[in-house]
């Protein structure tokens, strides 16, 4: 069966473990707000019946399991809208109803920044001379 290698397996014998472990894994699970499993076991279960007659004994139990599938699903989970879609989906927005992109707010800000600094280095370089006759 495959599992973790820390997750305990109960038989019959420990049957008292799976049934508080039941109890505590749904205990737990009510009210929070958890991410599915990264591991999750499940298996369908298909019972068939038949009277079982064999000359004049009683008390005969015959148990067959049989497992339908005997390959292993992978099942993989993305998160559905990351911050890179947000961004994406606000620059289109902005695009389509403003007229301008992320790329031209960017560039006001350079162009802003240089601007400044333009200005700033013309003020410190400038000289006053006094010219006497």
């Amino acid at each position: 069966m495959p599992r973790e290698d820390d997750t305990k397996v109960c038989d019959l014998d420990t049957l008292k473990c799976y049934y508080d472990a039941a109890i505590n894994s749904t205990k737990e699970s009510e009210g929070c707000n958890c991410l599915q499993p990264c591991i999750n076991i499940e298996y369908t279960l298909e019972v068939e019946r038949e009277t079982f007659e064999h000359r004049n004994k009683t008390g005969i139990t015959i148990l067959s399991l049989i497992f339908e599938k005997h390959l292993t699903e992978l099942h993989t989970s993305y998160v559905a809208y990351t911050i890179q879609n947000f961004v994406a989906d606000c620059g289109g927005l902005c695009g389509l109803f403003f007229g301008f992109s992320l790329l031209s707010i960017y560039e006001l800000i350079c162009n802003f920044i240089v601007l400044c600094l333009d200005k700033f280095r013309n003020r410190s370089n400038r000289r006053v001379i006094w010219i006497i006759d």
